[in-house]
């Protein structure tokens, strides 16, 4: 299974050649930080954008690490 790390670095978040999904990813990743808290690790694109072959019509597969159950925090 190839990965590609969503996390911004370095100032530039251009995970994908495309802004206006760079843009939609940018605030995602916000919300999955800010519902997840403490427990977030890390967020990783799979699939045809890890691979560098997604294109328009692609769909955006992705995997999110946790150090805990966000159900058990409910």
């Amino acid at each position: 299974m190839t990965q590609s790390h969503i996390a911004p670095s370095g100032g530039a978040f251009a995970p994908t050649p495309f802004a206006d999904l760079n843009d939609l990813l940018a605030d995602w990743l916000k919300g999955v930080r800010a519902a997840l808290g403490e427990t977030f690790v890390g967020a990783w694109l799979q699939g045809s954008f890890a691979l560098g072959e997604g294109h328009e019509a692609s769909d955006c597969d992705s995997t999110v690490a946790v150090t805990a159950d966000p159900a058990a925090a409910r």
